[in-house]
């Protein structure tokens, strides 16, 4: 088991009995990227446990496993939505939601800026930098006013970079 905050990831085939006031994530992360051990992934799971309140609808953006989505859901989100264009990322994530009970969520086969109409309070993109200053000018387009983009998978020497991107997009660095 992965603690993460309240947040503890559990490979299924382990049998894990939480504690009190800990939140336990099932994972078959077999098909697909997300396993909770990376780092990356582990710093999105404390943003989301510090920024998701229950009204909010959290997109999971390059969701691989469903993790982010799947904590998203787990921490009170109302509505999940988790984005991924590679199809075994899609049946991964889906897999992952039966795991754990998800029902407030859906997986799209898609590439989040190709449909404006997707929206959400909090975006979460665990995804290499260079996709991240890609998105950067037309992310906004669906986050929620006073929304959060939570960013990671940024190696250090392209950090300023990712930065810059958002910035100039119009964001405000937290």
């Amino acid at each position: 088991p992965i603690p993460i905050g309240k947040v503890v990831i559990v490979p299924e085939w382990i049998d894990y009995k939480e504690k009190d006031g800990e939140i336990k994530i099932l994972l078959d992360s077999n098909m697909a990227f997300g396993t909770g051990e990376h780092e990356t992934t582990s710093m999105c799971v404390e943003m989301l446990n510090k920024y998701v309140d229950k009204d909010d609808t959290v997109l999971d953006v390059g969701c691989g496993s469903g993790i982010l989505g799947i904590a998203a859901s787990k921490l009170g989100a109302k509505k999940v939505i988790m984005t991924d264009i590679d199809e075994c990322a899609v049946v991964a994530t889906g897999h992952n939601m039966k795991l754990n009970n998800v029902t407030n969520g859906q997986v799209l086969l898609k590439n989040l800026l190709d449909d404006n109409t997707v929206k959400g309070d909090v975006i979460a993109c665990n995804i290499m930098a260079e996709v991240l200053i890609f998105f950067a000018p037309h992310i906004g387009q669906n986050l929620n006013q006073n929304g959060i983009i939570i960013l990671s998978g940024i190696l250090v020497e392209r950090l300023q970079a990712v930065k810059d991107a958002y910035i100039n997009a119009g964001f405000k660095f937290i």
